[in-house]
């Protein structure tokens, strides 16, 4: 069955990450960082306070509006951090975090921490609280859902996630000074697609968090 449709998304601030996610098989992880302009990036990897990522710096050779970079599949929960550059010098950052939450600059921990709740007809409902850039200050808050056919694994033909759905939250469900509390319901298209579902806080500056949930064809009720 052919992807849903494919996605544009919204101009904005240039350049910018629109969206990361980490696929792991075996022992690999692949790392995808799709920009809205031609970059180059840099990515590293943290885990928590006073451990070792055991992920070195990599970084890319040639402009792109998508990289993809390889490493060994980490052992513990680890995020991670990448620069871009596009052809002006002009530079963004984003992170990218998935499982429990290892950073301390954005997501929520505990009962704060992102949470996916899965509903019948493929519903699901998604909530998480993050900190404010700044007292008062709002994040722009969304998700991106990406798809590709269920089952199916790199390198086969066609088995690579593209977005195919983007909704943006209009403001904030609650929080107070330091904090904002997100929530946002979606429908999956189908049964028949693995899905990608990434959370996406950006900031004035188009600085990005992300926070993916892997959600496989047979977890949809």
């Amino acid at each position: 069955m052919a992807s849903p449709t494919a996605v544009a998304f919204p101009a904005g601030p240039s350049p910018r990450v629109l969206w990361m996610i980490e696929e792991r098989s075996g022992g690999t992880a692949t790392i995808r960082i799709a920009t809205d302009v031609p970059t180059l990036a840099q990515l590293t990897a943290f885990a928590g306070v006073g451990e070792d990522a055991g992920f070195p710096a990599q970084t890319t050779t040639a402009a792109a509006t998508l990289h993809v970079i390889t490493a060994p599949t980490a052992s513990k929960d680890v995020a991670y951090t990448v620069e871009v550059r596009d052809a002006s010098a002009k530079k963004a950052t984003a992170t990218l975090e998935s499982g429990a939450v290892v950073g301390t600059q954005f997501w929520g921990r505990g009962a704060d921490a992102p949470k996916l709740t899965m509903l019948a007809n493929r519903g699901a409902d998604v909530s998480w609280v993050n900190l404010r850039p700044a007292p008062n200050e709002t994040t722009q808050a969304g998700i991106v859902l990406l798809a590709r056919p269920a089952g199916c694994a790199p390198p086969q033909a066609g088995c690579v996630y593209t977005p195919v759905s983007i909704s943006n939250e209009t403001a904030p469900a609650g929080g107070d000074t330091t904090v904002e509390r997100h929530g946002l319901s979606l429908t999956f298209p189908d049964t028949a697609h693995d899905y990608m579902l990434v959370l996406v806080g950006r900031l004035a500056n188009g600085t990005a968090a992300f926070y993916m949930f892997d959600v496989k064809a047979g977890a949809l009720k």
